[in-house]
């Protein structure tokens, strides 16, 4: 991931939106989870203007302390300083500049990962973070991905999260 030219992961990254943006799960939700991409991850970004664009709030988690995700929405979605470089070197919602939400409102959730299986089954960075908030929601889960983290069969845990669907450039399992 971390070898793939700019240019390739941004084609393989809007490719991947365009897909998902196309789904059932998407045109139902009015409030998407989304995340702020690290430079080796799939981003999610351009599906976040297309979600604003057609009157969707976009939520972001904040790490807090217990291995906790906070979601937040930022007040004013296009400004950069809704944000700020937090835990793990990643942007995280300032709370000031956003407002609270809750896991119940979000309808559909679009998490980050090293690896998927098949299956569904979700391999994260291996802080927990994703998975505890992942088993307690109802919304519809969405794994985002570059085709090449789509594997047969990953190690995995009883507690690592089963995902919807997973969606790279290659389409959708």
């Amino acid at each position: 991931m971390r070898g793939l030219p700019s240019q390739r992961r941004c084609a393989l990254s809007a490719a991947a939106c365009d897909l998902l943006v196309q789904t059932e799960a998407f045109e139902r939700a009015d409030m998407v989870l989304a995340y702020m991409p690290l430079p080796y991850e799939c981003s999610p970004l351009s599906l976040c203007r297309v979600a604003r664009r057609m009157g969707k709030r976009v939520a972001f988690p904040l790490c807090c302390e217990g291995g906790v995700l906070e979601l937040y929405s930022p007040l004013d979605a296009d400004s950069d300083a809704a944000f700020a470089v937090g835990a793990y070197g990643i942007l995280e919602p300032v709370r000031e500049r956003c407002v609270e939400v809750a896991l119940d409102d979000v309808a559909l959730i679009i998490a980050p990962g090293i690896a998927y299986s098949v299956g569904r089954v979700r391999l994260g960075q291996g802080g927990g973070y994703y998975d505890r908030l992942l088993a307690g929601a109802h919304a519809h889960k969405v794994g985002l991905c570059f085709p090449f983290q789509v594997l047969d069969d990953i190690p995995f845990e009883p507690h690592d999260a089963v995902m919807d669907a997973i969606v790279s450039a290659d389409g959708i399992i």
